[in-house]
C-alpha cells in the first residue's frame, strides 16, 4: 500500500502559520454551512432544487431575473410589480450599488491580496491580545 502524504508536509508549522491555516479552515467551513443554509432557504421559498445551480457565477441580471420571476409566480402578481419590488429591495439593501435599471449595475470588484489579509488578521490578533493581557505589575 502506498504511503499518502499531506500536501503541507514541507510547510514550516510555526505557531502563526498554524493559527492562520486554522482560521482559514474555519472560515471555509463556515461558508460551506452558510451556503447549504441559503440553498435550503431558496428551495423552501421557490419549491425548486438549487443544488446544481452555480449561484456564485450569476451576475446581477440573472439574480434580478430569478427573483422577479419567482416573486411574480409565488405571489401571483404581475412581472411589472415584481420588477418594481425587486428594484426597491435592491436599492434598500445595496445602497452603494443602487439598481437603476434591471442589470445595469455590475458586481463590485475588490482587489486584496492574501498577504494584506494576513497582515490585517495579525493586527486584529495583536489588538485583541493587548486587550486581554493584564498590565505589567497588575495583581490578579
Amino acid at each position: 500500500m502506498a504511503n499518502l502524504q499531506s500536501p503541507l508536509v514541507a510547510l514550516e508549522a510555526n505557531p502563526d502559520t498554524a493559527t492562520y491555516i486554522g482560521t482559514l479552515e474555519r472560515a471555509v467551513a463556515t461558508l460551506v454551512i452558510r451556503d447549504a443554509k441559503f440553498r435550503a432557504l431558496l428551495e423552501l421559498l421557490t419549491d425548486e432544487t438549487w443544488d446544481d445551480v452555480a449561484v456564485d457565477r450569476m451576475d446581477n441580471d440573472q439574480l434580478v431575473t430569478v427573483a422577479t420571476a419567482n416573486l411574480a409566480l409565488r405571489l401571483n402578481i404581475s412581472i411589472e410589480d415584481a420588477t418594481n419590488m425587486v428594484a426597491q429591495r435592491w436599492a434598500t439593501h445595496n445602497e452603494s450599488t443602487a439598481l437603476e435599471a434591471v442589470g445595469s449595475t455590475p458586481a463590485p470588484v475588490v482587489q486584496i491580496t492574501a498577504k494584506d489579509l494576513f497582515e490585517q488578521w495579525k493586527a486584529r490578533r495583536a489588538a485583541t491580545e493587548a486587550e486581554i493581557t493584564p498590565a505589567e505589575g497588575a495583581v490578579s
